[in-house]
């Protein structure tokens, strides 16, 4: 199952955290894998590349991590708030595959 854990600060969305294997299909053929990378690094490169913002991104085999700078962090909402609509969209449909969850994030000592 993956697991997407959003990074608040009070009613911001601060980043995400994508971890684990969805599970629908085996790795290489997983539809619902293929869909939740393909949206987390069009909104890291969306971020990034498009919009300019200090964003801190880590990649792994087991997922991805997408931390958005304290000073950018209400010039990213359109972008990170897309991710959760569409995170969400693809629970709707395969809710045995992918968990939605938040936590606080009070720290953003990456970016010192």
């Amino acid at each position: 199952m993956t697991r997407a854990t959003f990074f608040k600060r009070g009613a911001l969305l601060a980043g995400v955290s994508i971890v684990g294997h969805a599970g629908y299909a085996q790795a290489g053929r997983d539809i619902v894998c293929s869909a939740i990378s393909a949206v987390s690094h069009m909104t890291a490169l969306g971020l990034c590349e498009v919009m300019g913002l200090r964003v801190r991104t880590e990649r792994a085999d087991s997922g991805v991590r997408i931390l958005v700078a304290e000073a950018d962090l209400t010039k990213a909402q359109p972008m990170l708030r897309a991710l959760e609509k569409e995170l969400q969209a693809i629970h709707d449909q395969y809710p045995d595959h992918i968990r939605i969850g938040y936590q606080e994030r009070r720290e953003f000592t990456c970016f010192s």
